[in-house]
This record gives structure tokens, C-alpha cells and sequence, in this order.
């Protein structure tokens, strides 16, 4: 019975029993026609007797598995990866049906191959997912049929498996190298110049042509009468804390992923640079409650912990408690830090509400705000095409709403709080374009 319901007829074999009951249906007026017919039905008949018998007694002569990774990244191309081998004797058709999450909408997905005798074949397909949490994936269908058969068979693969979809993590070397060498020409981030001032104290060195004069320590040059210099290092163990609003300003959308999704991702990036720095790295994210905070800490598997607490968190419709932020960052972080805060103030309106708590946290912290821009609104104030009267008044809300979002730049700048403007696509980059900057300058 189970072999039954594995048997599927292809169409080939509905075309010939369709063509067969054409001629004989000619056989009433020419005899010879009938028979014609009666000998081509046994044919087919028998063709398909042997076939079902063929398909019946090696059904278990295909071999498929699925290879997925540990878990998955959110807004990255992952990998996965199925092997099929063939123990028929004679090369076969086979079309591979994965019965992917349902979360990616891909209904009609398959992936057909030809199979020789007794080979083996690789083939690999990704997937993109664009929000974090759990994904399913099926049984795996694999479907056989001969070249010139008229049935094919389908081998089901149980090989059910539920995978967590992660933040971002496949970027995070690479901004591991920026924050280490300094360098970052390749995508698009300002090259910075190496300061003199550094605040931590390191050795005291013989001078060399090129040095900064006005780091010549007298006494001790004195004591060895050659000229001697101050060196200095970039202070560590400094506390970068991300801070993430999972308000309902965070769920507008920009190419399939959330404004909490981007700032997520770039949390992780910007807290695996700030590791190699040998910074201590913290993580914030709250909307009317605090949904989690990981203490600053320096070790490599910090990164590891902040993503498994941030894989499952979702935007809430109640606004954002700016009030109990400024009071949890007052208890939990003693000393001055460095804060970036991932959100998006819509209106001048929204961002006076919250103004008061933000100028109290940066009276205790270095303070960097980031404020989104929305690329299509941009494309759409720069296009100059075609303007009906309709567009017209369209264009002065968009221009006025960003306009709104370069006031709340200026205000921001005006009691002292950093602001990163940027599109979400950017955010990284930007982030730690500005981590840089800001240990460079020394200003935590």
C-alpha cells in the first residue's frame, strides 16, 4: 500500500492513453485503426508493467541527506547543502522538493538534477531569512523517474529539524579587523589619523626624529642627557554599552528587515570590535521594561551570550520608558561610559518628550544617539521627474519630515549628545565609524 501511494503518473502517459483512444475511436470507421489501437494499449500496457515493476523492486535505491549549519543568520545568504546518491543501474531524473520554513514563502521550491548509474552528487541552494526566532524545516521529497518512463516514484527523508535564527554573525570578523588595524578604506568608512594624546601612560622612550616634541619628558632626559619622550596608548577597558529601543518606532521595515533587526545586528558587530580593542562590551534593550541587560565584560564569549538573549526579542506597541532607562543605566554603570542608543525618533515632538532623560544620561556618558533616514523617502524628495499636483503636496510632507529629522540632529548636538545619521543598510558602518572616532579623540 505504501508503494502505491508513492506511484505518480506523468503526463506523458495521460498524452498516450489520450492519443490510443483517438485512433481507436477512428477504428468505427476504418477496422484497421481499432486494432492498431488494441495492439499499441497492450504495448503500453506492458511497457508500463515492467516500468512499475523496475521503479517497485529498487525504490530504496536512493539515498538523500540534508546538511544545515548550527543555526542561522538573520538578513545573511545561509548555506544548505543536500547530498543524493543513486545505486540504479541506469541514470535517473530526480527532482528534489525541501520542505523549507514557512517563514521564507517559497511554495513552488524544487531543484531537478540527472543522476548517473551508481554516482553520487552535491548540490547546495541558500536562504536568506529576515526574521530572527525559529525556523522549521520539513521532510526532504525526493522524486525518481527513467528518462523515457511513464511513472516516477517519491522517496520521503524524514529529516525534520528546527533551527534558531540568530542576529547578524557573519560580518563580525570583518569589523573585528577594522577596529584592530584602523583601517576600513575598503567599505566606504573615513580613514583616521592616529592622535598624539592618548590618556593612558605607557613607557618612556629615547626620542626619535618624527616624535611629537611637546611629549619630551626634561626630567628624564636630564638624568640620561639624551632626549627622552612620553609614549603613550589607547586607554582599555573602557565600558561601550549598546542600547536598543524595541519600541513601536523600531518596526518599520527597510529591505525585508526591521529597523530593531538592523540595529540588532549591528549591536553584535560593533560589541565583537569593541572585544578586540579590548574594550568591555554591554548590551541594553528595553521598551516600557528592561527585556534584558548583559553587564560590560571583555570576554570573547560576551558576544556569544548578548546573541542569544537578543534572538527572540520582537517590537512591542507600547511606547518606550526612557525614564526607567536613565534610572537602570544610573545604578548599573558606576563609571563613565561610552552609549550608543539605537532609535528612531519619527517627530521633533517625540524626541522634546524624551529630551530630559537623555541630557541626564549625558551628564554621566558619552552619549550617541542614532537616528534613521529613510532611503526611499530621499530618492523620492532628489527625483525631479514628472511632478503633478498630487506629488507636489506629497513632497512637501516628505521634505518636512526630513527636515524634522535634521532638527533633532541640531538639538541633539546643542546639549551635547552625539548624533549618527545614517540609512539602516549603513548602520554598521556607521557605528563603529564613530566608536573609532570617539576613542581616537579620547572622549570617553
Amino acid at each position: 500500500m505504501l508503494f502505491i501511494k508513492s506511484i505518480y503518473i506523468k503526463s506523458k502517459l495521460l498524452v498516450c492513453i489520450l492519443f490510443i483512444s483517438l485512433v481507436a475511436a477512428l477504428g468505427y470507421f476504418f477496422p484497421f485503426f481499432y486494432s492498431l489501437a488494441v495492439f499499441g494499449l497492450m504495448i503500453l500496457v506492458i511497457v508500463v508493467s515492467l516500468e512499475l515493476v523496475y521503479l517497485g523492486l529498487n525504490m530504496r535505491s536512493i539515498e538523500a541527506s540534508r546538511l544545515l549549519p548550527r543555526r542561522l543568520s538573520n538578513g545573511d545568504a545561509n548555506q544548505v547543502d543536500i547530498t543524493i546518491r543513486s545505486k540504479f543501474n541506469i541514470g535517473v531524473n530526480l527532482e528534489i522538493i525541501d520542505e523549507i520554513p514557512f517563514q521564507f514563502q517559497q511554495r513552488d521550491f524544487s531543484l531537478k538534477i540527472r543522476l548517473e548509474s551508481n554516482s553520487c552528487q552535491s548540490l547546495s541552494y541558500k536562504l536568506t531569512p529576515k526574521d530572527r526566532g525559529e525556523y522549521r524545516f520539513g521532510r526532504l521529497n525526493v522524486y525518481v523517474d527513467l528518462n523515457y518512463g511513464f511513472l516516477k516514484i517519491r522517496n520521503i527523508f524524514d529529516n525534520s529539524v528546527s533551527l534558531k535564527c540568530f542576529p547578524s554573525f557573519h560580518n563580525l570578523y570583518k569589523y573585528e579587523l577594522i577596529a584592530v588595524h584602523k583601517t576600513s578604506s575598503n567599505i566606504g568608512l573615513k580613514r583616521m589619523r592616529k592622535l598624539a594624546n592618548q590618556t593612558e601612560f605607557d613607557q618612556i622612550k629615547d626620542y626619535v626624529i618624527g616624535d611629537d616634541v611637546k611629549r619630551i619628558n626634561w626630567k628624564a632626559t636630564a638624568r640620561k642627557a639624551n632626549l627622552m619622550i612620553n609614549q603613550y596608548v589607547e586607554e582599555k577597558s573602557q565600558n561601550i554599552i549598546s542600547v536598543i529601543d524595541a519600541g513601536r518606532t523600531m518596526k518599520p521595515a527597510f529591505n525585508g528587515l526591521s529597523l530593531l533587526d538592523y540595529s540588532i545586528n549591528s549591536s553584535l558587530a560593533i560589541s565583537n570590535a569593541i572585544i578586540a580593542k579590548q574594550d568591555k562590551a554591554s548590551m541594553l534593550c528595553f521598551d516600557k521594561d528592561i527585556i534584558s541587560y548583559i553587564p560590560p565584560d571583555h570576554k570573547r564569549t560576551h558576544v556569544e551570550k548578548m546573541s542569544n538573549a537578543l534572538y527572540n526579542v520582537q517590537t512591542s506597541f507600547p511606547e518606550s520608558n526612557y525614564e526607567l532607562l536613565y534610572s537602570h543605566l544610573r545604578y548599573k554603570l558606576k563609571e563613565r561610559s561610552l552609549v550608543f542608543l539605537y532609535t528612531n525618533f519619527e517627530s521633533v515632538e517625540a524626541m522634546n518628550r524624551q529630551l530630559p532623560y537623555l541630557i541626564r544620561i549625558a551628564k554621566y556618558h558619552v552619549l550617541v544617539c542614532v537616528i534613521f533616514k529613510n532611503r526611499e523617502l530621499s530618492n523620492f524628495i532628489d527625483d525631479n521627474d514628472n511632478i503633478n499636483i498630487r506629488e507636489m503636496y506629497t513632497r512637501i510632507v516628505a521634505e518636512k519630515y526630513d527636515y524634522d529629522k535634521q532638527l533633532i540632529s541640531k538639538k541633539l548636538s546643542a546639549y551635547g549628545i552625539i548624533s549618527i545619521s545614517c540609512y539602516p543598510e549603513d548602520l554598521t558602518d556607521s557605528v563603529v565609524n564613530s566608536y573609532l572616532n570617539i576613542k581616537e579623540k579620547s572622549l570617553i
